[in-house]
């Protein structure tokens, strides 16, 4: 689902993957 996000180009969208993928690593 991150990756689809990514792909459709958007930095907001990437960068709030990012942070998510971030979030939950830390958990």
């Amino acid at each position: 689902m991150t990756r689809r996000l990514i792909s459709t180009g958007s930095p907001f969208e990437a960068e709030f993957a990012y942070s998510r993928a971030v979030v939950q690593g830390d958990w």
